[in-house]
């Protein structure tokens, strides 16, 4: 039976779980409401084993992702083109018979490439969905994946990326390493760092942009932009100049990137109100005294998520007007939330109430399991 709707209604992450959960087979296609190419999700047993997009932008198909990755010259790129061309043979399998490439090298590109458009969809607001069971969808080409671990990157990605943005606002600036790997050992920090941020200071090198990074990192755009935030944060790294790069390369116009530091005074400001909230949270206690135990109501982790979100909204709420909201409701038209969220977590049976300098969010008793 298929399966179809607006995502205004019922969300990617949604629709993830349920497929997972069941165990589904067969073709999800997610079309955006305006602008944007169709995704396309094949599912085998409840696991991701394939994403096509409609039309991939140049920098993301495989052999240019190689390419910019240095693993490939841009003579045996051609090369494995031209072959590609004319024998309609995978271009990975080509790379790997012609001796150019392994097989986990290869692997390993499609697996990210797969995992950029399956994070951006998480961004997805408005648009279509339709799944339509099958028999089987061809053999797996990337790993597969478990709808539970895309969730959970796509939630973090949603937490984290208002953060780094904050911080990596320009994929055209050029840093220099303040503290380089060669400082592991010394006081200055620098061992503490995680290994995802020496990988990526090891690649700062007061030539290579953001982009180049990303590209060479093998990391993919959120892990390396979040290495790089981490650094500028703790003084590792400096910005010195702005280096010439394709223009918006990965769709961030389209998913409201800054493309420069003072294009959004509004937003920079709603983020170091989130920063200081967040202060605020480690200093005390949260306000809800039942908000661990609302939590362990909750089966379904799409609602613990957003009650998450919630929390965080209204304590940022809280820091621009100095009380909480009297509903949930103007969460939403504060920008803070979505109408869409606000609404599933009425479904969900969450209820808000707002109590002097306190608030209670509690489960309805005519409420059921998320």
């Amino acid at each position: 039976m298929a399966l179809q709707g607006t995502l205004s209604e019922f969300g990617v992450a949604e629709i993830l779980q349920l497929l997972g959960n069941q165990r589904k087979t067969g073709r999800l296609s997610l079309s955006p409401e305006k602008s944007g190419n169709r995704v396309t999700i094949h599912f085998i047993g409840g696991q991701i084993v394939r994403v096509d997009v409609e039309r991939r932008a140049q920098r993301m198909l495989i052999g240019e992702m190689l390419f910019r990755s240095g693993q490939l010259s841009r003579n045996e790129l051609d090369s494995a083109l031209k072959i590609h061309k004319k024998t309609l043979r995978r271009l990975g399998d080509v790379l790997v018979d012609e001796g150019l490439l392994g097989n986990d090298a290869v692997q390993k590109a499609v697996d990210l490439q797969a995992n950029e458009v399956l994070y951006q969809l998480f961004e997805w607001r408005e648009g279509k969905y339709h799944f339509e069971p099958a028999d089987g969808v061809g053999e797996a080409v990337i790993t597969p994946l478990s709808p539970e671990s895309v969730l959970l990157e796509g939630f973090k990605l949603l937490d984290e990326w208002p953060l780094i943005r904050a911080r990596v606002n320009n994929y055209r600036v050029v840093f220099r390493a303040v503290h380089g790997p060669a400082d592991l050992g010394a006081s200055t920090g620098v061992k503490n760092l995680s290994t995802k941020e020496v990988q990526i200071l090891g690649l700062v090198d007061a030539s290579r942009n953001v982009n180049e990074i990303i590209d060479i990192s093998g990391l993919g755009e959120f892990e390396t932009c979040k290495a790089l935030a981490a650094l500028m944060t703790r003084g590792h790294i400096k910005a010195v100049t702005i280096k010439g790069a394709v223009s918006d390369p990965r769709g961030h116009n389209q998913r409201r990137f800054l493309d420069t530091v003072g294009s959004s005074f509004w937003n920079i400001a709603i983020l170091c109100v989130a920063v200081f909230s967040l202060w605020l949270n480690v200093q005390s206690p949260p306000s809800s005294d039942n908000y661990s135990s609302l939590l362990d109501t909750f089966v379904h982790d799409g609602t613990r998520h957003r009650l998450e979100r919630v929390r965080a909204a209204l304590e940022i709420s809280k820091t621009m007007s100095g009380k909480y909201p009297s509903s949930l409701a103007e969460l939403a038209d504060l920008g803070l939330l979505s109408t869409g969220l606000v609404d599933r977590l009425r479904d969900d049976g969450v209820e808000y109430t707002s109590v002097g300098t306190r608030y209670v969010l509690r489960r309805g008793d005519s409420s059921k399991n998320g």
